[in-house]
């Protein structure tokens, strides 16, 4: 089978902020108000022809409207008298979208449309206080975070389907830091989470836990100003609503299921990091670590229908990485180049075919940037090099390559404390890369047909004015 294919993607964007800090005698508050509204229209037309001379022509519209609103508050004691100093803050955000999918589809005179309709609201609120006495030999702080996350999603596709999904998070917390030896400096947290999590969607699942995650850093800064850090701690992720709701790929036809019953992924991980600068002013960040993860979210088959995100087992995860900054002074004045390169890999033990990474894994990640300041402008240039993601559904094997891209941008200074930035994106011509391996019924098995697609974003220029009133 042969074919081609025409796409076209637009997006509108609007976005306001507000942020006010407030000094009073003995505390500092800070206010910020954000309100975002975005407009995304893609759409494809795509004809192919097969083998036995019979032609496909498929059609694609799809639009997505997202309106986001948070506002959110610090505030903090400054009373140098006080032993504790006192820390407030809190956050409120809600999301509502609306997604509109139309697919045609027309081979042999017979046409056949569908349409995928879903409406969804995510609200936010987060409350945190502690209490912080740095005066103290162990600096103690103490805590309290409360939270609560809902989603409520009508989709209408088939038939109408509503999942509504709430989440209760209440986390106290303790930590403390102190000197155990020369040059060594010891810091623990403990956090002790109780989740309640009530999902409703063809059926109605609750479920309680608790978890107990504890945080330890052992610091110590060698006399040739190398810092290392030894870490262990205990990881479990905040659950993603929108693994609970159906949803639908339009570029290539995936349909998901939600999974009412999804749990967080944990993980123990084990880490080192160290920190310094070299004769030539060159300095250094690195981190190497091991994640021995449970739970882990794949995609995997519910039934001979519907497929999702699921908890599938147990996994190593694994990586590193590297920052350099190197000062360009002796090329051209106020000048820098920084490194960041990530190395990531994982073992997973796929039931369909064996070992394998995880899903949604990007092996090497490297960004170079190039910056030269002024008194008042800042002009860089920012190139990533070329990386991928496999990512395994249960019926095929799907890789994204993002070829290199390079942008410029620059910031200016104006007058009355107002700064200009300008950012040109994909300078040299973007270019992702789409391949699709699939399989029937599922993967090991036979191989159905081969997908390679290529998408080519042209140079955009965008550019934001801020400042302090």
């Amino acid at each position: 089978m042969y074919g081609e294919e025409r796409y076209q993607e637009e997006t509108k964007k609007s976005q306001i902020g507000l942020v006010s800090t407030k000094r009073f005698d003995q505390s500092v508050l800070s206010l910020n108000l954000q309100w975002l509204k975005s407009e995304e229209k893609e759409g494809f037309r795509r004809k192919s022809q097969r083998l036995d001379l019979s032609s496909l022509l498929e059609t694609n519209r799809d639009s997505l409207d997202t309106q986001e609103s948070s506002f959110g508050f610090d505030w903090q004691q400054t009373q140098q008298q006080a032993l504790w100093q006192w820390q407030v803050t809190g956050l409120i955000r809600q999301i509502d979208s609306t997604q509109l999918i139309v697919d045609t589809s027309a081979q042999n005179e017979q046409v056949e449309k569908d349409a995928f309709l879903q409406d969804k609201l995510l609200k936010e609120r987060v409350l945190r206080i502690s209490r912080l006495n740095s005066a103290l030999w162990w600096q103690p702080e103490l805590g309290l975070e409360i939270s609560q996350n809902t989603i409520n999603a009508d989709t209408f596709d088939t038939i109408k389907l509503n999942t509504a999904v709430k989440e209760l998070r209440v986390e106290p917390f303790v930590s403390a830091r102190f000197d155990i030896a020369t040059n060594w400096q010891l810091f623990s947290k403990l956090v002790v989470e109780q989740a309640k999590l009530e999902s409703e969607s063809n059926s109605f699942y609750e479920t309680t836990e608790r978890y107990w995650k504890p945080l330890l850093k052992l610091t110590h800064k060698a006399e040739n100003g190398v810092q290392s850090t030894y870490g262990l701690q205990r990881k479990v992720e905040q659950l993603n609503f929108d693994d609970f709701v159906a949803s639908q790929d339009s570029a290539f036809g995936r349909e998901q299921s939600g999974n009412a019953e999804l749990k967080p992924r944990q993980a123990w991980e084990v880490s080192y990091e160290a920190n310094f600068e070299t004769a030539f002013g060159i300095t250094v960040n690195t981190k190497l670590f091991w994640e021995w993860q449970r739970d882990v979210h794949e995609y995997v088959q519910f039934d001979d229908e519907n497929w999702g995100i699921a908890n599938a087992g147990n996994a190593d995860y694994y990586g590193g990485n590297l920052e350099l900054n190197v000062p360009m002074d002796w090329l051209i004045d106020e000048s820098q180049i920084n490194v960041l390169y990530e190395y990531r890999d994982a073992n997973f033990a796929d039931p369909l075919t064996g070992k394998r990474v995880t899903s949604d894994l990007m092996p090497h990640f490297t960004e170079i940037e190039y910056r030269k300041e002024g008194q008042w402008y800042a002009l860089g240039a920012v190139t990533v090099l070329s990386n991928h993601v496999d990512i395994f559904y249960p019926d095929e094997q799907y890789k994204e390559q993002h070829k290199t891209t390079l942008k410029l941008y620059g910031e200016f200074q104006l007058p009355k404390d107002m700064q200009l930035n300008i950012e040109v994106a994909d300078s040299t011509r973007g270019h992702t890369q789409f391949r699709r391996i699939v399989y029937s019924p599922y993967r090991g098995e036979a191989l159905e047909y081969r997908f390679v697609s290529n998408e080519y974003f042209e140079p955009s220029i965008s550019a934001s004015l801020s400042g302090q009133f």
